[in-house]
């Protein structure tokens, strides 16, 4: 679908629209929305298994978050470029930062701006346990250095 111009513009009006739906429901409960757009596709943005061009895929997400009139939030468990979420108009970037923290740090620049326009970072992090009941040690662990602690 992300081929035919018609199609993608449909799926995302389609997508703002129920975003849209869910929020004015949730604000029957509470005035407070935070609405999150899970967007495991953009861990393949920029590889060989999509050519997406950047500025279709601003555009399509940017069309989904216009729906939502509280915080709006992406969620990416995967790596990708994060230049391109840390400029969308979004409020808050939720990460897996158990496996991909690093990948983050890649982009100093675009996540010091991102935080002085009062954008927030979910930090989400559960460590995965093995068939043998160990729990996976962080990608992070064997580095000699750390940027950050955890």
């Amino acid at each position: 679908m992300l081929y035919d111009d018609i199609l993608a513009d449909a799926v995302a009006k389609h997508l703002r629209l129920k975003a849209a739906w869910m929020e004015r429901e949730l604000r029957r409960l509470s005035p407070e929305t935070i609405i999150f757009i899970d967007e495991p596709y953009m861990s393949s943005f920029g590889s060989a298994y999509i050519s997406l061009e950047r500025d279709q895929a601003t555009a399509l997400i940017t069309e989904v978050l216009a729906g939502i009139k509280g915080l709006k939030g992406v969620h990416c468990c995967g790596n990708t470029d994060w230049s391109l979420l840390l400029a969308m108009p979004i409020d808050i970037l939720h990460i897996d930062a158990y496996d991909y923290a690093e990948s983050l740090a890649l982009y100093p620049d675009e996540v010091q701006a991102f935080l002085a326009r009062g954008g927030l970072i979910g930090w989400a992090s559960s460590r995965p346990v093995t068939a043998s009941g160990k729990r996976r040690p962080p990608p992070w662990s064997t580095a000699s250095t750390r940027p950050w602690a955890c």
